[in-house]
């Protein structure tokens, strides 16, 4: 019993730490990592109301869905430009309260610093600078976070490397199931424990007992099998399931908004080419990547990083190309492979946990560390960047990418598998 309640008690303190809660130690934060692309990277902040569709997350009937966003580009700042730090002070103290009160029964017997450091980290983000200059047009990616923990910064390192490499990258929130939003203004709305959605979502994410019958997906190679189990799961989570739905028309309004700022915002006319569009995700994000491809053919392209599976796919197939990251604990059902009606990929990457795929890798932090894996925090980025960059490269650019012809030697960490569409 202790074991587990320790465990459960970890997963919280990640959805905290993703979130930008840090403990005392390590006060002076981390080095980001410089960006390996060409392009100095600038970001933005967006608020999109969706008026087509009410919120049912709430009890107003007229509330409609909500989406903030975080973009990351190719930017040319200011000679005297600084860059922005990992959070902003006031937006760290706000969000610390919100998740001291949210979490803090679970951790009274480990000291807390509910006063981030993460502040002191500065990225390599220019807040507000111009899009890059010249006639050239970008690719588009959106992101969507994890579940209840996830963030739109949570991913901050991959999201600069992408803008480096020329990419203008959307990272979303997902309201009432992440712990808080901040609007651009810098004002913060939470969603603690008192919101019925988020506390649906946490029980069917940490009950053991709704997990479990995943174990049973890698203990049969009988595709049908495969399926029955999924189904299963399915079942056991319903508020999950009708989760990943909500979230992929999320991301498709903001491909909607995009579309607008292409042809109406001063920034962005005519920088992002529309008829290359990718998505991608961490965690439940992951899924929600795989649903998106299924229902909005605007996407080009996908990845899902370390999510497990919800949606459609059990039964629809997804005919763009597409890729699995996975965890090192984590084995692939080849039923997803077989879903995959394109070009599809798996990079299983050894020596890690679920969290390695996120910033957090880089904290060291030794409580942080009690869940990552045996990779160096700076190799999980690299492997993660380098798969991720490559395959949008060849399916949004059309690039020639050796990386993903097989197995790399640079790389044996990661196990790799694809199968490739008949012409």
């Amino acid at each position: 019993m202790a074991t587990k309640r320790l465990a459960f008690i970890l997963s919280l303190l990640t959805a905290m730490l993703m979130s930008g809660i840090m403990y005392e130690t390590n006060a002076q934060g981390f080095t980001p990592p410089k960006p390996t692309g060409e392009y100095k990277v600038g970001t933005r902040y967006f608020h999109f109301v969706d008026t087509n569709r009410p919120e049912i997350f709430t009890e107003n009937e007229n509330d409609f869905r909500e989406v903030f966003a975080q973009v990351w580009y190719p930017a040319n700042p200011a000679v005297d430009a600084s860059p922005k730090p990992y959070r902003e002070k006031q937006e760290a103290i706000l969000i610390s309260a919100i998740m001291a009160e949210t979490f803090g029964f679970l951790v009274s017997d480990v000291p807390v610093d509910f006063k981030s450091h993460l502040s002191n980290v500065i990225t390599h983000s220019y807040l507000n600078a111009p899009v890059a200059k010249g006639d050239q047009s970008f690719p588009v990616l959106v992101y969507s976070h994890g579940i209840l923990g996830g963030y739109v910064t949570t991913h901050t390192l991959l999201m600069e490397e992408l803008a480096s490499q020329g990419y203008i990258v959307f990272s979303i929130s997902h309201n009432y199931q992440t712990p808080f939003v901040r609007y651009p203004d810098g004002s913060i709305k939470s969603f603690s424990k008192s919101v019925p959605a988020y506390r649906l979502a946490a029980k069917e994410v940490f009950d053991p007992n709704i997990r479990a019958p995943y174990a049973k997906l890698y203990e049969t190679d009988n595709l049908e099998r495969q399926k029955e189990i999924i189904k299963a799961v399915y079942q056991q989570q319903p508020f999950l399931e009708k989760s990943v739905y909500i979230w992929a028309a999320d991301v498709s309004f903001t491909i909607d908004e995009i579309e607008k700022l292409n042809r109406n915002d001063q920034s962005f006319v005519g920088k992002i080419d529309l008829n290359r569009i990718g998505v991608l995700g961490w965690s439940f994000g992951g899924a929600t990547s795989g649903q998106v491809c299924i229902t909005d053919k605007r996407c080009k392209a996908g990845i899902n990083l370390d999510g497990l599976p919800h949606g459609d796919l059990v039964d629809k197939e997804i005919t763009q190309p597409f890729m699995f990251m996975r965890n090192g604990s984590r084995v692939m059902a080849q039923h997803f492979l077989n879903q995959v009606n394109n070009d599809v990929y798996v990079v299983k990457i050894n020596g890690t946990t679920h969290f390695d795929f996120a910033d957090m890798t880089m904290f060291n932090v030794p409580q942080i560390n009690q869940i990552l894996g045996k990779i160096k925090g700076q190799r999980a980025i690299d492997v993660v960047s380098r798969y991720t960059v490559g395959f949008f490269d060849k399916y949004l650019k059309g690039k020639r990418v050796p990386l993903l012809d097989g197995p790399s030697a640079d790389f044996p960490e990661v196990e790799f598998k694809y199968q490739v569409a008949a012409e």
